[in-house]
């Protein structure tokens, strides 16, 4: 019931190599404990064979699979697949042995000519694997061989995201760095260690009976036993050797060693004793991962290389076949190392010439990625050029970059530099990635003779600068490389608007962006770029958000969800996720919020997308009232930027610590952020500075001065309004109004604030109001205007109901309304603070102190501080 590959369906050779189950091996035994703890696996997310090398973790999945009583897809993994690309490609391959069709939709994600993005594919998968209707399992042998973090992301994420009906078996000799301790938690992990795979005495006489032809003494078996400590390819190697001794039992008592040395001189042994032929044979086709007879005998230039093959798994010499028909083997992974090691040592220079011919036979047979592989092995740097030239651009297109890069890597520095292309494709490997590589990018750029690669390179260079952060040079490059493109090259241009989009988003300039962002989009939809048209979609966004037009953005967001459930295929990435966790904060609906955050934490690896998910969980923290762990997900979010030098975003979180001190009442940290951030109020207004300053206006409120703080909120609206920032525009508008209002200056505070309800009630905003508190709630019920949407303003009214703290000062259980400065009084009176401290932490005289107790106790109608703190237990002010 397991999935069996035809050769016919994967005309890649190597593909469908690493698709067939290892056959089982006749000298093996039946091992009824193990089964079982598989079989217990299998009621778990996954089973985790974790073992040194020669322990069987392979011999007894090839035993088990065939009687698991479930389909079963198989994928054995090497170095090569250490490309996040190709990796989903084999992955969905061995899925499509279990279920006809499931992955089809990634594949053609992968191979449209879409870069990046391979969280959008893995969730793509996980949709697709509901669809299989029956449980099934997926094996993953010798995944130790992957180091490739991405693949390692790719394999969580499936863990994380996979049905009930699906099961999952990884091999390998060390642990995959996946949450485990978490996964043994939960109960949904189920581990098979060295001790579990050692033999047992009896399973050893077992093996030993079947294998040697009689029943060795106990004696016999005990000293092997405590020589081998149940390991099997020690026990085969014993065996292998006794029977090729006159003395069996003699020989058994001599087997010595640790496992690694007796492991060499053992092997040495075994190879020793067969004939020169098939000594050479064994050591010359060592370089090969894998083969057939005739490949071998071209390689080698010999004959009858087939019938050494079924002669050689015959006599157990640790030939693995890997299909029924006898048609491709591979040496047991402890017997290549030695005959690998010994070839190199004994025979360097037929080393370099068995991968040339190597190269050469996979070069005929149209196998490129092997044939590429043998020539680096060989340092025949020219034929790696002339296969890699036709199959660059398709893999760039096709997502398989870190190969490219790996391959082009190779070849030295002299003889790549001599290319202009070869370069242009190795840098552009490296920028899918995020990282620059500037010399092979220059040399490119010397060398562009044509509008077509000048294009490219403007537009490899736009990206560069989006990564640097150098966004007026990501806008020039954007620009240029438009210029120079042709109209008809709709992929191309369709990319280069969205660096242009997120340079502009970036800079906050929100019509600019729009504009570009559209674009991007609609030639994406011309092109079939499916992924640009998404991203260009979720920046589109955010941008709306900036705007302050949050119904637009919950439209974009929303559209790219509603895709995703339709079509099971194209889900939101983690930006999108965001950016709707964002429109559902300011709209108050903080438990939705944080399900966006939560999912977008457990999947982002990247340093910049991180810390904003950090900062926005802060944000809802911070509207609970949840302050310590408000503060907690900023550290996260700094810690995070720290390796990837975001001084500014570094900057902008800290701003957003000094105002949850304010809310805190800690006025004292704050006047040190302000006085250590190195911002004035008579700065320039720059956006990305925006943060800072309005944290800044804050503390000047706070120590009470208003005056300074109207001084820079202006500057910041004329900044603000003439970039298209609405959304910065009302809270901008909701300071001056609560400044406006310590100034006494009324009238003014009303038409501000009126004007910020107005723009509000547009896009629903709700936070932005309820957060500043106290003082904006007197503002509000003191609003009477006729001019602004009732509803929307009642539903405001409502909310700050809710809110802790808030109702008692709507005037109705109160003369007078406390003022926010009032209220700050008040906290510290009923906290035990005398006036002298108060004073102190307010940055205010004690004069003033005494003023403000004055006002507090006439308007709760109180004569001294007892009675102020009973009174505000009683109508729960603060």
């Amino acid at each position: 019931m397991y999935g069996t590959p035809q050769d016919s369906d994967y005309p890649n050779t190597r593909l469908y190599i690493k698709l067939l189950v290892p056959r089982a091996r006749d000298d093996l035994i039946r091992r009824p404990r193990l089964e079982d703890l598989l079989e217990k696996g299998l009621r778990r997310k996954l089973v985790l064979l974790s073992a040194p090398v020669g322990f069987g973790k392979t011999s007894i999945l090839s035993q088990y699979v065939p009687i698991c009583g479930m389909p079963v897809g198989w994928l054995t993994l090497d170095g090569g697949d250490n490309d996040q690309t190709l990796f989903l490609q084999y992955l969905v391959a061995a899925m499509q042995t279990v279920g006809s069709g499931v992955g089809q939709c990634v594949l053609d994600i992968l191979h449209s000519h879409q870069p990046g993005a391979m969280e959008i594919v893995m969730a793509a998968l996980a949709n697709e694997v509901l669809a299989i209707p029956d449980d099934f399992l997926l094996v993953l042998d010798n995944y130790s061989s992957i180091n490739a973090p991405q693949v390692h992301d790719s394999v969580s994420f499936l863990l994380d995201n996979m049905p009930a009906s699906m099961h999952m078996i990884i091999a390998g000799r060390s642990d995959p760095p996946f949450p485990l301790a978490s996964m043994r938690s939960r109960g949904e992990l189920v581990e098979i260690r060295a001790d579990d795979l050692r033999l047992t005495s009896s399973e050893a006489m077992a093996f030993l009976e079947r294998n040697l032809g009689f029943r060795p003494s106990q004696d016999d078996l005990d000293l092997l036993q405590s020589r081998t400590e149940g390991w099997i390819a020690g026990l085969q190697l014993a065996v292998l050797a006794a029977s090729r001794k006159e003395d069996i039992s003699h020989s058994l008592r001599e087997f010595k060693g640790s496992h690694r040395h007796l492991a060499d001189l053992l092997l040495a042994e075994i190879f020793m004793c067969q004939p020169p032929d098939t000594q050479a044979f064994l050591l010359e086709t060592s370089i090969l991962d894998h083969m057939t007879g005739p490949m071998c005998d071209e390689v080698l230039g010999r004959t009858q290389s087939q019938r050494l093959l079924e002669h050689l798994e015959h006599e157990n010499l640790f030939v693995v076949p890997l299909d029924d028909r006898r048609t491709w083997y591979r040496y047991h992974q402890l017997f290549s190392e030695f005959l690998l090691h010994r070839l190199s040592r004994d025979h360097p220079d037929r080393v370099v010439e068995l991968h040339r011919q190597a190269a050469a036979w996979f070069e005929r047979n149209s196998l490129t990625a092997e044939a590429i592989e043998h020539a680096l092995a060989a340092n025949e740097f020219d034929q790696v050029i002339q296969l890699v030239r036709p199959v660059a651009v398709s893999m760039l297109t096709h997502g398989q970059h870190l190969t490219l890069a790996r391959w082009l890597g190779a070849i030295p520095e002299e003889i790549l530099f001599e290319d202009p292309q070869l370069c242009l494709w190795y840098a552009s490997a490296f920028l899918v990635t995020g990282i620059i590589r500037e010399r092979p990018l220059q040399r490119a750029e010397s060398a562009v003779v044509d509008k077509a690669n000048l294009g490219y390179v403007l537009s490899m260079r736009a990206h560069a600068a989006c990564l640097n952060r150098d966004l007026d040079g990501a806008v020039a490059l954007s620009r240029r490389a438009l210029a120079v493109l042709s109209p008809d090259d709709l992929f191309l241009r369709s990319v280069v608007n969205l660096f242009l989009g997120e340079a502009f988003y970036l800079k906050g300039e929100v019509e600019r962006a729009l504009e570009a962002l559209s674009e991007a989009r609609s030639l994406a939809h011309a092109s079939d770029n499916l992924l640009v048209s998404l991203m260009a979609s979720e920046i589109l966004g955010l941008t709306y958000v900036l705007a302050g037009r949050l119904h637009q953005a919950a439209g974009f967001f929303n559209q790219v969800i509603d895709n995703a459930i339709e079509k099971q295929c194209y889900p939101p990435s983690v930006l999108g996720h965001l950016g709707k966790a964002l429109v559902l904060w300011e709209w108050n609906d903080l438990e939705a919020a944080m399900d966006h955050l939560e999912w977008c934490d457990r999947r982002e690896r990247f340093g910049f997308l991180l810390a904003q998910v950090h900062a926005a969980m802060s944000h809802v923290f911070e509207s609970r009232g949840d302050y310590e762990k408000a503060l907690a997900e900023l550290d996260k979010a700094t810690e995070v930027l720290h390796p990837v030098k975001e001084a500014d975003l570094i900057a902008t979180m800290r701003a957003y610590q000094a105002r949850i001190w304010l809310l805190q009442g800690d006025l004292t940290a704050a006047v040190k952020w302000s006085q250590y951030c190195g911002l004035t109020c008579s700065d320039p207004p720059l956006y990305e500075h925006e943060t800072a300053h309005l944290t800044l206006v804050r503390v000047l409120i706070s120590m009470g001065r208003p005056g300074e703080a109207l001084q820079l909120l202006e500057q910041l609206m004329t900044a603000a309004e003439s970039a298209g920032r609405g959304g910065v525009v009302i809270e901008i508008l909701v300071l001056q109004a609560i400044a406006f209002a310590m100034q006494k200056r009324h009238e003014n505070a009303m038409i501000v604030f009126e004007r910020a309800l107005a723009m509000g009630a547009s896009g629903g905003y709700l936070r932005t109001f309820l957060d500043e508190g106290m003082p904006v709630a007197e503002l509000l019920f003191r609003s009477d205007s006729t001019e602004i949407d009732a509803a929307y303003t009642e539903r405001l009214r409502a909310a700050f109901e809710e809110e802790a703290g808030i109702l008692p000062l709507t005037g109705k259980e109160l003369v007078e309304p406390l003022t926010g400065r009032e209220v700050e009084v008040l906290r510290l009176v009923v906290a035990g603070a005398s006036n002298n401290e108060i004073a102190t932490q307010m940055y205010i005289s004690e004069n003033t102190v005494k003023k403000h107790v004055s006002n507090i106790f006439q308007k709760l109608n109180v004569t001294n501080r007892l009675q102020a703190a009973n009174r505000v237990r009683e109508l729960r002010l603060v």
